[in-house]
């Protein structure tokens, strides 16, 4: 998986422009290695307890930093100074994968505008990330009108992302105007991307603020949400009440197979939970930050649904790895897996684990075409190539494919 900040021949997107201006935001200069003594300590205990305050409040009370942090400019700072560049990652990860890339000229397929809705915006980082992606994927913006329709209460983060955008994209004609919900934005948007926002929403909002998104999509809608256990699943429920609700309207693009329900949702009695993650080059500037707040931003997960207006189509076979490796052998339990793996058996080798030792069965979790949960078994050597979020059209050879309840 590519880092957005590492790709070399970007089109429109300025890299070095766009990391000057995200540091001189932040500290006050364009290069953070000119930081020296008593300036850089400073500096680094400003942003380390202001990032410390922001993190609090995004895990233990997220209504705090919206009424208190979230417009306040040194609170600005300090989100964009460790939030801002790894929400852009997740988004370009997310449409640059095998599973969504090719969808990008279609979101582009109009002549002479784009027109995006930011739904949650804050400094914009979803937006970013998604014209990184179409410059990453070879998509000439030139002459074309990009619209920004962007809904946010803090008019300080969105004044900084539209800063940073502009230094991002300096050949490029970006038009943007703020709205106080979904429902007063004037017309329909070629992608609606809302960014850990859902998991902010009322749960018994969220339905109803969807459906209003729905009704201003012409092409696509992205949400992308944390990958814990409890964002996950509310994002697999929030799926299946829209589906009960406006069956046959959309398609799920990815990251499922299939427009059925999600097995993984809080209904669910499973412990599992769908999520993906990106590991990426993460930006000297990132590091820094992180090295003086102790988060870890070189491994970015999250959760994700892409959708579009068309109609369901019939899915082709495959599923989707939605785990890493798992190993299921105990020092007593050999007997009794094997006997579950026999009974379950869909399709493949009924002999896989025959002369493979306990510490090297391997399994992992899918998500089929169907909308069942599946797995493979075999020599966790063999299953080396199925990461997290890849799509397998075959069963391995050496390995079983089982049902999951």
């Amino acid at each position: 998986m590519s880092s957005f900040n590492s790709y070399l021949k970007y089109r429109h997107f300025d890299w070095n422009a766009f990391y000057s201006s995200w540091q001189k935001m932040i500290i006050g200069t364009e290069d953070f290695s000119t930081l020296e003594g008593d300036k850089k300590r400073s500096e680094s205990d400003r942003l380390r307890d202001r990032i410390k305050t922001l993190w609090k409040s995004f895990n233990e009370n997220r209504d705090e930093f919206t009424k208190k942090y979230s417009d306040e400019k040194k609170f600005v700072a300090a989100y964009i100074s460790s939030f801002y560049m790894p929400n852009i990652q997740r988004t370009f990860a997310i449409l640059t994968n095998r599973q969504n890339a090719h969808l990008l000229k279609n979101i582009c397929k109009c002549q002479d505008e784009l027109v995006i809705l930011d739904f949650g915006a804050g400094p914009l980082s979803a937006t970013a990330g998604f014209l990184i992606s179409l410059d990453f994927a070879g998509i000439d913006l030139t002459g074309k009108k990009i619209k920004i329709m962007s809904v946010e209460r803090s008019s300080n983060m969105l004044n900084a992302g539209f800063e940073l955008l502009k230094a991002a994209f300096p050949s490029l004609e970006i038009e943007h105007n703020n709205y106080s919900s979904a429902l007063k934005v004037p017309e329909n948007a070629d992608i609606i991307l809302c960014a850990n926002v859902f998991n902010e929403i009322p749960e018994k909002h969220r339905l109803v603020t969807l459906e209003s998104l729905i009704n201003v999509m012409k092409g696509n809608l992205l949400i992308i949400e944390p990958g814990q256990d409890v964002h996950s699943r509310s994002l697999g429920s929030l799926r299946n009440a829209l589906l009960k609700e406006m069956h046959g309207k959309f398609r799920v693009l990815s990251p499922c197979l299939h427009t059925l329900e999600c097995p993984l949702s809080s209904e669910s009695e499973r412990t599992d939970w769908c999520w993906f993650k990106n590991t990426w080059y993460v930006p000297e500037g990132v590091t820094f930050i992180d090295r003086i707040t102790g988060i870890d931003h070189r491994q970015l997960n999250y959760s994700y649904l892409f959708i579009d207006n068309n109609e369901p189509s019939v899915p082709q076979k495959g599923w989707k790895v939605i785990s890493d490796i798992i190993l299921p052998v105990g020092p007593n339990n050999r007997s009794r897996f094997e006997n579950w793996m026999r009974n379950n058996i869909i399709e493949g080798n009924s002999k896989c684990l025959f002369h493979v030792q306990n510490a090297n069965v391997g399994k992992v979790l899918l998500c089929s075409h169907d909308g069942k949960l599946a797995s493979i078994i075999g020599n966790k050597e063999f299953l080396a190539s199925a990461k997290r979020g890849f799509v397998i059209n075959s069963v391995p050879q050496g390995t079983c494919l089982c049902k999951e309840r």
